[in-house]
């Protein structure tokens, strides 16, 4: 998948990358094409947790 081979070659998971707000505010928001990825970012755990990967037309939608 693209958008996991882009992550993977990130430096630092925050550049260029949007912060969410509201009750989604301790993830990030990244974009591969239509699809929107949902991660949390762990710094202690140099670890990046993907929450769900969607299309942008249903990512941010509460169930």
């Amino acid at each position: 998948m693209r958008g996991q081979e882009q992550l993977a070659a990130l430096d630092n998971p925050r550049d260029r990358r949007k912060p969410l707000t509201g009750t989604l505010k301790n993830f990030w928001r990244y974009r591969a094409g239509d699809y929107r990825i949902l991660a949390e970012i762990l710094d202690t755990e140099l670890l990046m947790l993907v929450i769900e990967i969607s299309n942008r037309k249903v990512a941010y939608r509460q169930t």
